[in-house]
C-alpha cells in the first residue's frame, strides 16, 4: 500500500528485508530477501479495488536457480467481510533457470482460495498491538515443462498464507509457506 516503504524482522532462517516498490499505475512490487533468496510479488489493484498477484520470481542462489511465473489471478476481492470465501483461476506461464539452462513452463494454471475468518482477532506484533481480520490464502499453480520444444516434466508450487490485516492500517502479519515439485524425465524428482 505504501511504496518506498522498508524494514526488517526475524525469521527462523535469519533475517528478513522487505521492501515496496511502485511497479506503474495501480501496481506495487514487494521485494523480499531472506537467506540466501530473493522473492519479487507482483500485484495490481484492478478497477474494483481486488488485489490481483500478477507475477512470482523466485531466485536462489544457494540452489543456482530461479523461477519466473506469470499468473494473472485475483486473490482477494476489494471488501473482506468476515465468513467470506473467495476461489479464483488463471492460466499461467513462466520460465525455470538451473544450471545455465531454461525450461519453460507452460500450458499452466494457477487456482487460489481465500478464506476469511468469521470473526475478529487481537495479535501483537513489534509495531504494536491490533485487532484484525485474518484471511488465509490457498494458491496452486501447476505447469509442464518443455526443453527445445519438447515436454520434459512438470512442476507443481503451493503457496499457503495467512495475512491479519487491521482496519485503516492494512496487513500487519502474514505466515507463509511455500512448496516445489519439479520432476524431469530420466532425471528424477527436486
Amino acid at each position: 500500500d505504501r511504496p518506498g516503504e522498508a524494514w526488517r524482522y526475524r525469521t527462523v532462517y535469519g533475517e528478513k528485508e522487505v521492501t515496496l516498490q511502485e511497479g506503474g499505475g495501480d501496481s506495487v512490487q514487494v521485494r523480499e530477501s531472506e537467506y540466501d533468496a530473493e522473492t519479487l510479488l507482483y500485484y495490481a489493484k484492478e478497477a474494483d479495488g481486488a488485489a490481483r498477484f500478477d507475477r512470482l520470481v523466485i531466485d536462489s542462489e544457494d540452489m543456482g536457480a530461479a523461477i519466473s511465473l506469470n499468473l494473472g489471478v485475483t486473490v482477494w476481492p476489494s471488501q473482506l467481510r468476515p465468513g467470506q470465501m473467495w476461489p479464483a483461476a488463471s492460466s499461467m506461464d513462466g520460465e525455470m533457470s538451473a544450471l545455465g539452462e531454461t525450461i519453460d513452463i507452460t500450458n499452466g494454471t494457477t487456482s487460489s482460495k481465500t478464506v476469511v475468518a468469521s470473526k475478529m482477532t487481537r495479535i501483537t506484533v513489534p509495531a504494536g498491538t491490533y485487532d484484525t481480520l485474518r484471511f488465509d490464502e490457498t494458491l496452486t499453480m501447476s505447469g509442464v515443462l518443455e526443453y527445445s520444444g519438447e515436454v520434459v516434466g512438470k512442476i507443481t508450487l503451493a503457496i499457503t498464507q495467512s495475512h491479519y490485516a487491521a482496519p485503516d492500517v492494512g496487513v500487519v502479519k502474514r505466515t507463509r509457506t511455500f512448496s516445489i515439485r519439479a520432476s524431469v524425465n530420466d532425471m528424477g524428482s527436486f
